[in-house]
């Protein structure tokens, strides 16, 4: 089984051996320094995305509690309207 990774160089492939093949050439490399520099760049746009994750979804909290605000001011609005619109009809 091998996987091609678009961020490395082109023609490299990574072989489930332990040894990387570059365009022919056999040039034998352990994985393990890959693996971890590709493991270390994970877990940061992991880490980078859970983060902007959390801020967006602070942001969609904070716009709702803004909008249910506005709704509320309106439908109390509203109310008073009503009310006002019942006392006149009244006298």
């Amino acid at each position: 089984m091998y996987c091609k990774f678009p961020d490395l160089p082109f023609g490299v492939f990574i072989a489930s051996k332990g040894f990387v093949f570059s365009r022919g050439d056999k040039m034998l490399v352990s994985t393990d320094a890959i693996d971890r520099e590709l493991q270390a760049r994970l877990l940061k746009e992991t880490s980078d995305l859970y983060a902007r994750k959390q801020k967006l979804e602070a942001d969609i909290r904070s716009l709702d509690a803004v909008n249910n605000s506005i709704q509320d001011t309106e439908a109390l609005r509203d109310i008073e309207v009503h009310k006002v619109n019942i006392l006149c009809r009244q006298n």
